[in-house]
């Protein structure tokens, strides 16, 4: 039977192989088939900031400029995969 130990590090193990799929995403280099011509703003997401430490890849992914909220660390309360389970159709 695991001790704690075990579960501890098997945890950490697959914690280090999670990443957010922008990044894979990004790595790809998939090339953009439409130019955006738009100036947009973004609120990079907690988990991504704070967890994974990646706040630019999914910047990174979009290949554009944008305009910086001014409260970009304010938290949207989407707790982490809400919009993906509860879309709107």
């Amino acid at each position: 039977m695991a001790d704690d130990t075990d579960w501890a590090e098997r945890a950490e193990q697959f914690a280090r192989k999670n990443v957010d799929i922008s990044v894979i995403l990004r790595e790809l280099r998939l090339p953009c088939t439409k130019e955006i011509n738009k100036v947009i703003t973004y609120q990079p997401s907690r988990h991504m900031t704070n967890v994974q430490k990646r706040e630019n890849k999914p910047l990174e992914l979009l290949g554009i400029t944008y305009l910086e909220l001014l409260d970009k660390n304010m938290c949207c309360g989407s707790a982490g995969i809400y919009n993906i389970v509860n879309y709107i159709e």
